[in-house]
């Protein structure tokens, strides 16, 4: 059966359930970007499964055929919940002898029996697993159906299940604050997306006093409640700061005083254990410290009556004072945690709750529960202003593009300098008050106070004509002349601190979280309680508290060695010199001028008949990036290099021209005409290459110099060209570097067509062609092509008023032969009487007047060249 991506509604995160079970999508085979090689697809399983093995990763996945038979089994699903079918009899429920010493501290640890026959069919593996081996082995997961698979991960144990998504049933879907969303039953034409600004859940709690009397759950046992409660405070991951305002930190490990009673009454008191502590009743899965859970201690089994946090391990990330010092393990006493106003709790986790009140969270009214089930509803402020109550079924995440603005976002002036916020009045900083999706324009709240020259006693007016307005609203802004202000934009729940210590109010504290906006405001409360109103330039975020610093700092290196350069002396360099002077180079290979040239035009390109062939020689680079990267050239590799010339000589296409370096020939410069009918069309764009010491057996390294936004996706700001071909893109093998076989004239051919040539460049990025055929495909295509067509006019304007050196009268020639056609393509967009625009570009929807302001702009410049 083939099912469109329209009627794919299922996504990652998604709370689903399938034959009376529940658990959380965690991979889509449609979303699958692992592409295909030499091994089949159930070798490849195979071998996953072997390397699950080797690491002693005993995760259960189970077949279509299996789900089928538990289809069966589950007949009453919808009425009543399976506990644990594992687990229905009582003698198996042996506890381990005793854990602790006299005093109640932990002492020697050890394990319930593992049932190791994990190869029996239908066979419930309860083990629970590292995450990082859980992404692992999702990441590596290779569908067995490709065309509907769904993997989940479930609830009930630590299993994953493939199963199609014709079985599977959507629950509840989890949306987190700023995603960016938009209605599943949006008519086609709609452009209009929103901001979840806050959530609502109804959680179905199953008791725990109610698991510990019963092995079967009815509906009967399940309480709904629209609050639920951390079961202890100074949980793991929680952020805390010492009492002293000093630090700021992530909580790493925890260590509780548990107070326990038997059911004869007899008490007990358990010092600094953790939640891995204790021998719970094999009934639960993976559960830490909660209120009413059953554990074994001295041959008898306990009930959990209260958890008090006691000590914590933490990882210190920010820090308040410079000079201060703290241990990574402290007592709470001394920590504050932050002051959280958007905790999130979803499916599957341990919570107290209060059943009659459950705003009251006094702990002797609380009880333990397992989340069994949600029920979300999101507070949607759409791009029009508007905010309306959702629910989350009703919704879909949307995948926005960097001209997609929401109200509050903080935008400034094309060409805003951040570090001179106030130097010149056209370039200003303000807040997105709506947007009109159709015509692509917004309303602007622009700041105009001068917070440089302003003082606690006396404001100053950025723009004097509006004498005593901090701020002013202007209309029908196009989306393309402004830009997202990272540096100003913060989200609710962020953490903030303020930069200048004596900007701290005696009442405020120095740490707060971002709980909304006003103007050109942001609202922060502080974490002693007390609500202020901040501009968003004297404000600093606190850490990010959700990286994994020893992961960054492996990325840093391996970034590092991706730059190293090949090394090389001096001596080296003067052998290459005399390597180069010693050969012959054939004149037909190598368009080689010797003539001399003045120290004043050392820079220019050679003033020969053939300057404007798509393949010359020049003396040196006017700049090239990498042009400190030194390798030793023998004569092999030299021969190789000069067999590429010769190919680029006689070879390259119509609108490629390349220049190589008579004094480091490893080096190239390339300019290439952006193809006909693209919406790169007739632009220009430079790239530098280089060849590494053990070239032809690796690819070159090519570095695109971005002039503009991002304006393709494989085309990135920071130079990177991402292709196959290059090995800085995932591809099939026959895409890739084939060693002694590729050559640099594939690559250029490669950029010309398949990047530049790309008709409809969105879907190139990864995982967005499951978009092709939606509507929100169709939007976002249409919209890339008409950002990108207006940025690829901003490099074509770009390089006429900055001609390089190396390329200069291949510029002028440019031009000079294009111009005309250039503006009438540009004619065709404005004149919108013309109906076959819809075709034009794949711009297929009308175009807006928020392309159509810029695009005049651009006009009169290309017009005015001369």
């Amino acid at each position: 059966m083939n099912i469109t991506n329209k009627e794919k509604n299922i996504y990652k995160e998604d709370i689903v359930s399938f034959a009376g079970r529940s658990g959380i999508v965690v991979k889509l085979a449609w979303d699958d970007d692992i592409l295909d090689d030499t091994e089949s697809e159930d070798e490849s399983f195979e071998q996953t499964e072997q390397d699950i093995k080797k690491s002693k990763q005993k995760i259960k996945v189970k077949d279509e055929n299996q789900v089928e038979e538990e289809k069966d089994e589950a007949d009453e699903a919808d009425e009543e919940i399976d506990d644990d079918e594992e687990n229905d009899d009582d003698d198996d429920d042996d506890y381990d002898e005793d854990s602790f010493d006299e005093d109640g501290e932990y002492e020697d640890e050890s394990d319930y029996d593992d049932d190791d026959d994990d190869d029996q069919e239908g066979d419930h593996n309860n083990h629970m697993f590292e995450s990082e081996n859980m992404d692992e082995f999702v990441d590596d997961y290779r569908f067995k159906n490709q065309e509907t698979g769904v993997l989940i991960s479930l609830f009930e144990a630590s299993r994953l299940v493939e199963v199609s998504i014709d079985d599977v049933k959507l629950i509840d879907r989890t949306f987190y604050l700023t995603d960016e969303v938009q209605r599943i039953d949006a008519p086609e034409d709609s452009k209009l997306l929103g901001l979840v600004v806050e959530t609502f859940k109804k959680f179905h709690v199953v008791p725990l006093k109610s698991i510990n009397q019963k092995k079967t759950i009815s509906e009967q046992d399940i309480v709904v409640v629209d609050r639920v409660h951390e079961t202890y405070p100074f949980q793991m991951f929680q952020n805390v700061i010492d009492k002293k305002k000093n630090i700021a930190g992530q909580i790493r490990a925890v260590y509780c005083n548990v107070e326990a009673k038997d059911s004869s009454g007899e008490t007990v008191v358990l010092r600094n254990i953790t939640g891995e502590t204790l021998k719970f009743n094999p009934i639960y899965q993976g559960v830490g410290l909660c209120v009413g859970l059953l554990f074994k201690y001295r041959s008898k089994e306990f009930e959990i009556t209260k958890v008090t946090p006691v000590s914590v391990d933490i990882r210190w990330i920010y820090y308040f004072n410079d000079e201060a010092s703290l241990p990574e393990s402290m007592n709470v006493k001394d920590l504050d945690l932050f002051c959280d106003e958007y905790q999130i709790f979803n499916a599957d986790e341990f919570v107290v709750f209060n059943r009659n009140n459950p705003k009251d969270d006094s702990p002797e009214n609380l009880e333990g529960g397992y989340i069994y089930k949600t029920e979300t509803s999101c507070k949607v402020l759409w791009q029009d202003g508007r905010e309306t109550i959702e629910k989350s079924l009703d919704l879909m995440k949307a995948e926005c593009l960097a001209t997609d603005y929401f109200p509050g976002h903080t935008v400034c002036s094309v060409g805003f300098n951040i570090d001179e916020p106030y130097k010149s009045q056209d370039k200003k900083w303000g807040v997105i008050v709506d947007l009109k999706p159709t015509e692509r324009t917004c309303t602007i709240c622009w700041n105009n106070i001068n917070h440089d020259l302003s003082t606690k006693e006396r404001k100053d007016y950025f723009d004097k004509s509006r004498e005593g307005q901090d701020y002013y609203i202007e209309s029908d802004v196009s989306v393309y002349d402004i830009e997202y202000l990272e540096d100003y934009n913060f989200d609710g729940s962020d953490y903030v601190c303020k930069i200048n210590e004596s900007d701290i109010l005696p009442e405020a504290d120095v740490l707060g979280q971002v709980i909304g906006k006003e103007h050109c405001q942001l609202i922060v409360k502080w974490n002693n309680g007390f609500i202020e109103k901040v501009y968003p330039n004297n404000l600093s975020l606190v850490g990010d508290f959700d990286s994994d610093e020893e992961g960054e700092q492996d990325e840093q290196e391996e970034d590092e060695d991706e730059v190293t350069s090949i090394s090389s002396d001096e001596e080296n360099n003067s052998e290459f010199q005399n390597d180069i002077i010693d050969m012959e180079i054939d004149s037909s290979v190598v368009n080689n001028n010797n003539e001399s040239t003045t120290a004043n035009n050392s820079n220019s390109i050679n003033n020969n008949e053939n300057q404007q062939e798509g393949f010359a020689m020049v003396d040196q680079f006017e700049n090239h990036n990498y042009l400190t990267e030194n390798i030793t050239l023998n004569k092999g590799l030299l021969l190789k290099i000069m067999k590429e010339f010769e190919l680029l000589k006689t070879s390259l296409p119509s609108g490629i021209y390349v220049k190589g370096n008579n004094s480091k020939m490893n080096l190239l410069q390339a300019l290439i005409i952006g193809p006909s009918d693209t919406i790169y069309e007739n632009s220009i764009f430079i790239f530098d290459i280089f060849l590494p010491g053990n070239y032809p057996m690796v690819p070159p390294k090519v570095f695109f110099h971005s002039v503009t936004h991002k304006l393709h996706p494989n085309l990135n700001i920071n130079g990177t060209v991402c292709l196959s071909l290059l090995g800085t893109w995932h591809g099939n093998k026959s895409e890739s570097w084939i060693p002694k076989v590729s050559n640099l004239l594939q690559v250029l051919i490669s950029i010309q067509g398949l990047i530049l040539g790309s008709k409809e460049p969105y879907f190139l990025e990864a995982g967005y062609d499951t978009q092709i055929g939606t509507h929100i495909g169709v939007r976002n295509s249409s919209l890339y092509n008409e950002d990108s067509y207006l940025l690829s006019l901003e490099a074509l304007v770009f390089y006429i008023s900055n001609q390089p050196l190396l390329f200069k009268d291949i510029i002028i020639q440019h031009i000079q032969s294009k111009k005309i056609e250039i503006l009438k393509r540009i004619d065709q967009f404005l004149d919108t009487s013309q109906h076959e625009l819809k075709s034009l570009f794949h711009i297929n929807l009308p175009p807006s007047e928020g392309f159509l302001s810029p695009l005049r702009k651009l006009r009169n410049k290309i017009d005015a060249f001369n």
